[in-house]
This record gives structure tokens, C-alpha cells and sequence, in this order.
């Protein structure tokens, strides 16, 4: 462990905008300890989302959590596949460096995998904490959503829709 004076805290100041757009204050964090900054960063970042939750409603956000769930690792998913392609394609040339290249193969796709399930949590989280959340009156419809047909006289839920439109970038 770092000794305190040596912490990177507008680093984390920054990193934790962009992972959750929580703004952290960084001369508060300067006079704790690395527990009591763990714990800070957590309970805001946590009140936010319950923030978030409270206005969509619980039924709204586990729906948008699986909808943006699965497009993230559909996405990545893809990805990961056309890496495995290139790595299959380029794994031939390890012979000429006296390197085995089925143990090379594995090691790097290992690599590949665990970097992809990395990217699902980031990505996931991300999507999540700046999903847009649009509150309405209970009874009154909101503006039609463009390209999609609507079945009941009803809008869909708004946090719904801003998943759905979310999960489509």
C-alpha cells in the first residue's frame, strides 16, 4: 500500500466521473484514510444509483440492468470473436520464436477472455449510471418514441426506452 501523500486522488476524482459521474471532492478524501475513502466513494456512488432507482421505480431499472446487460455482452461478445480470429490467425509465427504455439495460443486467450468480462462490468456499469432517467405523470402518455409502434394507448416506461435507446450505441 501506497504511502497517502503519494495518492493519485484527482486521478480518482476523474476516473470516478467518468465510471459513474459522481463528483468526489477531492480535499474532503485528502485528510482520510484509505478505508474511510472507500467508503465515501461508495455510499455516493451507491446513493446515486438508489437516486436513479427511486425515480424509475425497482421494475423499470432490473428491466433496463437486463436490457443493457445483454446488449453489452452481445457486443462484446462479437468483439471478442473477431480477436480470437485475429489471435488464431497470427499464432502460427510463434513457432519461429521457439515458442509452443498451442501453449501461446491458450495463455492469450485466456488474456483476450478475462479482458473481455472486464469490459462487460465497465461497460454495464457505465451504461447504467448515465442512463437517462425521464419522469412522468402516472396517466399521461409521453411523446411517441420514433420507429416503434406502441400496442396499448400507453408510452412504455421512459427508463425503458432510454435503455433500449442506450443499449443501441
Amino acid at each position: 500500500h501506497a504511502h497517502p501523500t503519494t495518492w493519485d486522488l484527482p486521478a480518482l476524482q476523474s476516473d470516478v466521473l467518468t465510471q459513474f459521474g459522481v463528483r468526489i471532492d477531492v480535499e474532503q478524501l485528502a485528510e482520510m484514510g484509505r478505508a474511510e475513502i472507500e467508503d465515501t466513494v461508495k455510499t455516493q456512488v451507491l446513493h446515486k444509483y438508489d437516486e436513479k432507482e427511486n425515480l424509475a421505480g425497482p421494475e423499470a431499472m432490473r428491466y433496463a440492468e437486463r436490457i443493457i446487460m445483454l446488449t453489452v455482452i452481445d457486443e462484446q461478445w462479437k468483439d471478442h470473436l473477431l480477436s480470437m480470429d485475429h489471435l488464431k490467425e497470427g499464432i502460427g509465427l510463434r513457432g519461429y520464436g521457439q515458442k509452443d504455439p498451442l501453449v501461446e495460443y491458450k495463455k492469450e486467450s485466456y488474456n483476450l477472455f478475462q479482458d473481455m468480462m472486464e469490459r462487460i462490468e465497465d461497460e454495464t456499469t457505465k451504461r447504467l449510471f448515465f442512463l437517462p432517467v425521464e419522469v412522468r405523470e402516472l396517466g399521461r402518455p409521453l411523446a411517441e418514441v420514433p420507429g416503434e409502434e406502441q400496442e396499448s394507448a400507453e408510452e412504455p416506461d421512459m427508463v425503458a426506452v432510454n435503455a433500449a435507446r442506450l443499449a443501441e450505441r
